[in-house]
């Protein structure tokens, strides 16, 4: 009898940005620099890049498409927009613990629950 084959991390990764994501627009629900409800994304504070911070919910708020976009191509503006949560948030991605895979699946897990 074979085993279950446990998923890839690639695909769990794939599938928590996009439950991640859609906790982070539920829970915020207005772009937090303009106020509009039209156009959310989910905006990191540090980079996805970094796996430590990736899923926070502490690392992440709802931006509409127009601000995101502003703060992309701002980065001095959005560290001082976000403050000292950047800071914060920029110590835990370089020294925090990095997620296993059953980590992920578990945290998946929970914020499948949180937006239903």
């Amino acid at each position: 009898m074979k085993k279950p084959k446990k998923p890839q991390k690639r695909e769990v990764k794939r599938k928590l940005d996009a439950v991640f994501s859609k906790y982070v627009r539920q829970r915020d629900v207005r772009c937090q620099w303009c106020g509009s409800m039209e156009h959310l994304q989910c905006a990191h504070i540090v980079s996805r890049r970094y796996l430590a911070t990736r899923w926070d919910g502490r690392n992440a708020m709802a931006l509409c498409r127009g601000c995101h976009f502003y703060f992309t191509n701002h980065p001095l503006e959005w560290e001082v927009f976000c403050g000292e949560v950047y800071q914060e948030m920029k110590h835990e991605a370089l020294h925090g613990a990095v997620p296993t895979l059953d980590e992920m699946l578990t945290e998946l897990e929970h914020l499948k629950e949180e937006i239903e």
